[in-house]
């Protein structure tokens, strides 16, 4: 009899102890907040105060991590109104906009950085009612030191399981308007290549139409260098599949990546 209720009670205790762990774990994913990037809080608690986190209010997840990524890729890392400008100042505080469109739900930022390792990440949602972000600077874009020429960003949606890509504006307290009104789109490579090429078409429930000829990119770029395409006038209010090819340096081999992209009308 005493050895039943000693199995019993040790099985009542594991189970306590489990229903304890998956209460913890519940509430811990509950405060990393819905924007974070659970891969990226791994690669980044090793990085104390600086590492990707949440940040005030919760909903932002800013902060750096080590990409141990591999392979070839291309990766959309901005799309902006205008290039991207503040000062490494604890005072700085980005303003990032979006103009919005109502047939689009709720609109996302992400921010990334080019070159710098460890890397730069953020993600958190545009206020629906200011149809903006605010990002101070002082929390981890000055303390890891990392400049307005090396971040990128940009706002998207998912839909139908398909990242659509839009474009945001950014001024700050040192620089109170857009440096100019130029759409771009930039991208990185994770090899050097030789040849960048790039063509789109206007997408249709999410079909892609006939695609332009292709446009060759006048030099060749260095493994990360960002890979500027300025998207024309004439698309506003278009969706649009722009499909973007480099040929890695030494090589006759091709690789490339589709994205879906939508310009606001004017």
């Amino acid at each position: 009899m005493n050895f039943v209720i000693i199995v019993i009670t040790l099985i009542t205790m594991r189970f306590i102890k489990f229903s304890s762990l998956l209460f913890l774990a519940s509430i811990s994913c509950q405060a990393f907040g819905q924007g974070c990037d659970h891969e990226i809080l791994e690669k980044g608690k090793d990085l104390g105060s600086l590492g990707y986190q949440p940040r005030v209010p919760k909903s932002r997840c800013e902060g750096l991590y080590y990409d141990n990524s591999s392979g070839v890729s291309i990766d959309l890392v901005s799309f902006t109104k205008g290039k991207v400008r503040y000062r490494l100042d604890p005072e700085e505080v980005i303003n990032i906009r979006y103009k919005p469109e109502k047939k689009f739900g709720e609109v996302w930022i992400r921010g990334t950085s080019f070159k710098s390792r460890p890397k730069y990440r953020l993600d958190m949602p545009l206020d629906g009612k200011k149809n903006s972000a605010q990002l101070p600077v002082k929390d981890v874009l000055n303390g890891g030191l990392i400049s307005s020429t090396d971040v990128g960003f940009f706002g998207y949606i998912v839909n139908n399981k398909e990242m659509v890509y839009f474009p945001v504006s950014t001024t700050s307290k040192f620089y109170a308007s857009p440096e100019s009104t130029k759409v771009y789109v930039t991208v990185l490579s994770n090899v050097d290549t030789d040849l960048v090429v790039y063509k789109y078409a206007e997408q249709t429930n999410g079909v892609c139409g006939k695609y332009s000829p292709q446009i060759k990119l006048p030099t060749p770029y260095e493994k990360l260098e960002p890979i500027q395409i300025e998207i024309k006038e004439g698309n506003a209010g278009k969706q649009l599949c722009l499909e973007v090819s480099v040929r890695a340096a030494g090589s006759d081999t091709w690789d490339d990546a589709e994205f879906s992209i939508y310009i606001p009308a004017q």
